[in-house]
């Protein structure tokens, strides 16, 4: 539902600008937030669909293409700043 998505998203938030780790206080029902790198997991927040009772997020593997072309995006971001 809606208010349950709301209710992880701010416990998130809270956790972070508390202790700077989103996992801190979040929600027992709540995947763990996965820390940030290239080759890591992702944290796809998202509103439940109807008739569920969780929030819908989840934390998933990213596949070897989206892995290509996140490095391709790092590269060109530091060859314009250089």
């Amino acid at each position: 539902s809606e208010a349950a998505f709301a209710e992880e998203l701010i416990a998130y938030w809270l956790s972070f600008v508390e202790t700077g780790d989103p996992n801190s206080s979040k929600l027992d029902r709540s995947p763990q937030w996965p820390e940030y790198g290239p080759s890591k997991q992702r944290l796809c927040l998202e509103a439940a669909k109807d008739g569920d009772s969780g929030s819908g997020s989840k934390a998933e593997k990213y596949s070897d293409e989206e892995k290509a072309l996140h490095l391709l995006w790092v590269q060109l971001v530091d060859s314009t700043q250089n």
